[in-house]
């Protein structure tokens, strides 16, 4: 299953973050406090009507995604867009997610020569309650941010501390990171060679579904007679705690958790 995949980068990327979109932005942060997740401060994207609530893992983070102005989000197209009408058919729900890349202009051109189409870079920027402007490069596989079943890839401008200028990356529940993401695929054939074409390595496969390693991250393609596959589970390893299952059950309970769970059974890959 890897012909044709050529030399790519020495280094894999890693997960970056997971994005959920929600209507009702300060109900979402709730949703997560209650599940034992400490957020950090988000911020508006300047000039794409968006705006999120972060939470900071010690391996990546989550990202609560809304729209705070309609008219510009709509008039900035292309992801914004998105992110419009898909809060238009639902309250709540995940986006998609990202990985992180150190050389994003050679990433692209890996995946072109891999016959991956991509579109990018595209440059964006946020503003953090304290005044502090992040901005940060993406890259889209087939041109698509969001409800797609394959991750965008994310270049930071500014290092890690920097960017969460000590927000806390400690959580109740004991959450450490994303371990595994899942995707429903209208061609697993043609899913797993773009995500070979990333970096990832095949697990285990069979007609209906295939087990890719991504580095630490485990991503499982699931096939789906739907009209487009795109991101349908994210799951947040943690150390074993006693408060851990009592989180997990509220985080079952509430409104995010068809799309986010908890597991602290899962040892977590180094």
């Amino acid at each position: 299953m890897t012909r044709g995949i050529r030399a790519r980068p020495a280094t894999v990327p890693c997960l970056d973050h997971v994005v959920i979109g929600t209507r009702d932005l300060p109900r979402g942060k709730q949703t997560l406090v209650k599940a034992g997740f400490t957020p950090a401060t988000g911020g508006e994207h300047e000039g794409r009507g968006t705006a999120n609530e972060l939470v900071r893992l010690q391996e990546g983070y989550l990202e609560l995604l809304t729209v705070v102005d309609r008219d510009q989000a709509m008039a900035a197209g292309g992801s914004r867009r998105q992110v419009v009408d898909f809060l238009d058919a639902q309250p709540i729900g995940l986006l998609g997610y990202a990985l992180e890349v150190h050389d994003l202009d050679h990433w692209l051109e890996s995946l072109k020569q891999d016959d991956v189409s991509v579109t990018g870079p595209h440059l964006m920027s946020r503003t953090q309650p304290d005044g502090r402007r992040l901005s940060w490069r993406t890259g889209l596989i087939h041109d698509r941010q969001w409800l797609t079943p394959y991750p965008f890839l994310i270049e930071w401008a500014e290092p890690s501390e920097d960017r969460w200028a000590g927000a806390p990356a400690d959580h109740a529940n004991c959450s450490v990171a994303i371990s595994r993401v899942e995707v429903s695929s209208r061609d697993i054939r043609e899913d797993v060679r773009v995500y070979q074409a990333l970096g990832a390595y095949v697990d285990s496969h069979d007609r209906q579904s295939t087990m890719l390693t991504l580095g630490p991250l485990s991503v499982e393609l699931t096939a789906t007679e739907a009209s487009c596959g795109h991101l349908s589970h994210a799951v947040c390893s943690s150390f074993p705690g006693t408060r851990n299952s009592a989180h997990a059950k509220a985080l079952h309970e509430g409104e995010l958790g068809l799309w986010l769970s908890l597991d602290a059974s899962r040892k977590m890959r180094g």
